[in-house]
């Protein structure tokens, strides 16, 4: 197996030790070791190898519970875990009763690769409406998304989106952006099997997406921000626009280097100039104020990043005399919510 994964480049020795950068699934398993976990497999009943089937499309560790509802009766799901657990492939979890494991995640892979496309998709689904019935918490949301991810083909393109924007929402929460990203890209995967493609709904993913990947300095997420910020000009989604510019310049690696960039600098003075125009209860304070942050935070000479053109200076000085007109208003000061949405709180600006 060892010489499969270096051959392969799955495993690559790197700083004193052996690492790898894949998912199992990516890897594959060598034919040898998929021949040495059908032998085992063989040795027990067919009705305990459908139940470990259905088991591996939970993932490495299943519920009791769940397992039972989608693969059958309680009794019968208990007796072909004890056959399993006995020929050593699954154990008990300690400490969390009713739930079980593989012992080696490449039984549950080998199991799962066996599945025909078609009952996979059925499963996938099963076990999302399964985990629905007993409540979506925050704790389930991740499973939510990914069941029904995998079974959006089947009609479930709503909820895939649902429930992947929500582990989406929840792991920018706990500052896990790579996480955050997948769930965006799988919910956008997801609603291209829509016809006709929400263009807004789809506008928001780009942008959820691009931002999370941009925290972590991935050259996707500045691709994917400019994708926003042409359908936020497409769509006149003047929002939008106000919170791609501020994820371009309020990234920590943005902030670090300095280089928001004088194309981000064009967009905020585009979003300032289209606030001038609009009423005052329409938001227009909220994105005068965002876009004002945004040319504050243009690369200056000296600095690193792309110097700025000429007229950056008048601009600053114009996003200035905004913030000094801030202080003197009494209107409602505004907070970026989890993905950057501009929003009036009830805090006064002093």
């Amino acid at each position: 197996m060892l010489r499969h994964l270096s051959e392969s480049g799955a495993l690559v020795y790197r700083e004193g030790r052996w690492t790898s950068d894949k998912e199992l699934a990516e890897v594959g398993i060598p034919q040898g070791v998929r021949e040495v976990i059908g032998r085992r497999l063989s040795h027990l009943d067919a009705a305990t190898n459908e139940v470990l089937a259905v088991a591996a499309v939970v993932g490495r560790e299943f519920e009791l519970r769940t397992l039972s509802s989608v693969a059958g009766g309680a009794d019968e799901v208990i007796d072909a875990l004890g056959a399993a657990e006995r020929a050593g492939l699954v154990e008990a979890v300690n400490g969390r009763p009713g739930v079980y494991r593989f012992a080696h995640a490449l039984v549950r892979s080998a199991l799962y690769d066996e599945l025909p496309t078609s009952r996979r998709l059925r499963l996938h689904r099963d076990f999302g409406l399964e985990l629905e019935r007993h409540g979506d918490s925050a704790a389930r949301v991740a499973e939510l998304a990914r069941h029904f991810t995998e079974a959006a083909a089947l009609g479930e393109v709503d909820k895939a989106v649902q429930y992947s924007e929500r582990a989406g929402d929840a792991a920018i929460d706990d500052l896990a952006y790579e996480e955050a990203a997948v769930h965006f890209e799988r919910a956008l995967d997801a609603l291209q099997l829509l016809e006709p493609v929400d263009e807004r709904r789809k506008a928001e993913l780009v942008f959820a997406a691009g931002n999370a990947l941009h925290h972590l300095n991935d050259p996707r997420g500045r691709v994917l921000l400019r994708t926003a910020e042409e359908f936020g000009r497409k769509l006149d989604d003047l929002d939008l626009l106000a919170r791609v510019a501020v994820a371009v310049s309020a990234s920590a690696f943005t902030r670090a280097v300095g280089s928001a960039g004088v194309d981000n600098l064009a967009l905020a003075e585009h979003v300032l100039a289209r606030a001038d125009g609009l009423a005052p209860r329409s938001g227009r304070e909220s994105w005068r104020r965002t876009s004002a942050c945004c040319c504050r935070r243009a690369p200056r000479r000296g600095r690193a990043g792309p110097p700025a053109h000429g007229r950056s200076r008048a601009r600053r000085r114009r996003a200035a005399g905004v913030a000094r007109r801030r202080r003197s208003r009494t209107a409602r000061s505004t907070s970026p919510n989890r993905r950057g949405s501009i929003k009036p709180s009830r805090r006064h600006p002093r």
